[in-house]
């Protein structure tokens, strides 16, 4: 019996700075393809240690996003397959604590890479980030120094939001596309590549079709990933990523589906590389 009543629609008499210019940042990175992640505040050792932790592991609260964000590649590289990505694309915008200072910011961390324990960081330069700032700097319209190392940046973001005109009115929020939400499997993927040689002319899409037809409903994703012409003959290289909602699957079938998949290039005239 509760009657339901519409809010009156007023106008915003004051507009915070740093939530807006946060969004405007936020906003960008997602359009450059950064995902974002929020991380804990608190770690084992920093500078500035808590009376009363709530955990051993977590009596500091952390000076930089820097760190958290190494631990977010570190953390990650496994999924790029089952992403269809070739780095991870990651920022935070978050509070640190500076015991010299005695204030609080806001900064901005952004990574890209991609890492595995037994070689580390895999990015041979920081190019990517450096078109990542370019392009924040020109949108907010002010240059600003950040600190970059292996593949992470971080930017004291109260001292660029410090710099820049006060704004007088919230941009419009994007439109909100329609999405339907798939549980996330908690079993882990396998990925396989193959490469072949076909006749010139022949088509990526008409190559992949036949393809997923011998994987079967086991195939997650497949991705094209390499492509050039030799000798009349084009070469493309795909990457199957395989995963079930239900178990954990095993080399033995996925080599299966694989010798299904060989025979059908064979079918084709199809040459494995």
């Amino acid at each position: 019996n509760v009657v339901s009543v519409t809010p009156e629609t007023e106008t915003v008499a004051v507009v915070n700075p740093r939530q807006y210019y946060s969004e405007k940042i936020r906003q960008t990175l997602l359009r450059l393809g950064f995902s974002e992640v929020i991380t804990s505040s608190f770690q084992k050792k920093d500078k500035i240690q808590l009376r009363n932790a709530l955990a051993s592991d977590k009596s500091y609260v952390r000076s930089t996003i820097a760190k958290n964000m190494h631990a977010v590649l570190d953390a990650n590289f496994a999924h790029t397959d089952l992403l269809g990505i070739r780095s991870v694309q990651a920022f935070e915008i978050g509070t640190v604590f500076d015991q010299g200072e005695g204030e609080v910011d806001e900064h901005l961390s952004l990574a890209i890479g991609v890492r595995t324990k037994g070689n580390g960081y895999t990015g041979k330069d920081d190019a990517p980030l450096q078109a990542a700032l370019a392009e924040l700097e020109s949108v907010l319209g002010v240059k600003f120094d950040a600190y970059i190392e292996k593949g992470v940046a971080e930017i004291n973001l109260t001292a660029v939001i410090d710099q820049l005109p006060a704004p007088t009115a919230y941009d419009a929020m994007p439109e909100r596309t329609v999405a339907t939400y798939s549980p996330v499997s908690p079993y882990p993927a396998i990925a396989r590549d193959i490469a072949l040689w076909v006749s010139e002319g022949v088509a990526a899409d008409e190559v992949a079709g036949a393809l997923r037809t011998p994987a079967g409903d086991l195939l997650y994703r497949l991705d094209l990933f390499d492509e050039f012409t030799k000798d009349g003959r084009t070469s493309y290289a795909f990457r199957l990523v395989f995963q079930s909602s239900e178990r954990t699957l095993i080399d033995g079938e996925i080599a299966e589906v694989m010798d299904d998949i060989y025979a059908v290039a064979k079918e084709n005239n199809w040459e494995v590389r």
